[in-house]
């Protein structure tokens, strides 16, 4: 059984450390370093939500500063180029699968089995973590829940400060987890289910979703609306950051920023 307890807090911390959220190192501008570093960050979230064309763009650019358009538009191809052949679906194998929940704790763990089964859309998973257990560490959660992960997998203090950071539609951040309080109560998160589909993007204060924006495009004009769930000590930096956000995805327009209740 495992001994330690993980805090909501420092299952926050991990989260975030994890999803180049917390410490963030800058991209270089030569073309070959540059390509490889955005890379290897979409291969180290295990890719990104792209039902919509523009919220990978947003998520790369609230994980990797100096992040511009081009870097993933070069890139993005089909799946058959990618792969040098005609993509079809193909069993899961034990080695695979192992392969899969070892990508997945690292990039959103510590977690729980229900956590990765919500992520990866599997049954079963019970028994691939029994099996990597031995090359795994242990915790239990706030509940009494076990959670699994990887030896080296960073774990921050709970008290490292969290920068606010505007997350994406659609982001894993929030996506990811069967229980998802280590970034949002259930309460709020409510509120991210629209009636039409769109799952807006998130306002993160210290570390938790203090709020959702939403970008709305007119002729010459870009606003990004602001709903906060409650008075935030930091709203002038919540501010400064929707500033970067516009400056990021409408440069060529005039720009405005409205703050409501949610």
């Amino acid at each position: 059984m495992a001994g330690e307890v993980l805090s909501q807090r420092a299952l926050n911390r991990a989260m975030l450390s994890r999803q180049l959220m917390l410490d963030q190192a800058g991209l270089p501008e030569d073309p070959g370093p540059r390509r490889a570093a955005v890379i290897r960050a979409i291969e180290h979230l295990v890719g990104l939500q792209a039902q919509a064309p523009f919220p990978p763009y947003y998520g790369l650019w609230s994980r990797l500063p100096g992040f511009r358009p081009d870097d993933l538009a070069s890139l993005h191809t089909s799946a058959e180029h990618w792969l040098g052949r005609h993509a079809r679906a193909v069993p899961w194998f034990p080695e695979t699968l192992s392969g899969l929940v070892t990508r997945y704790l690292a990039a959103f763990g510590p977690a729980t089995v229900a956590d990765v089964a919500a992520w990866s859309g599997l049954t079963g998973l019970r028994a691939v973590l029994e099996e990597l257990r031995p090359a795994l560490v242990t915790f239990r959660d706030d509940q009494g829940t076990e959670l699994f992960d990887l030896p080296s997998a960073p774990r921050p203090d709970p008290e490292v400060p969290a920068p606010v950071r505007l997350a994406a539609e659609f982001d894993n951040l929030l996506l990811a987890h069967a229980d998802r309080t280590r970034l949002i109560s259930a309460a709020n998160l409510k509120r991210f289910y629209t009636i039409n589909g769109v799952f807006p993007g998130s306002v993160l204060v210290d570390g938790f979703v203090a709020g959702m924006w939403r970008l709305a495009r007119r002729k010459g004009w870009a606003t990004l609306a602001i709903e906060l769930f409650g008075p935030v000590p930091d709203r002038d930096l919540v501010a400064h950051q929707a500033e970067r956000m516009l400056a990021f995805c409408a440069p060529d327009v005039a720009h405005e920023i409205r703050f409501s209740p949610a």
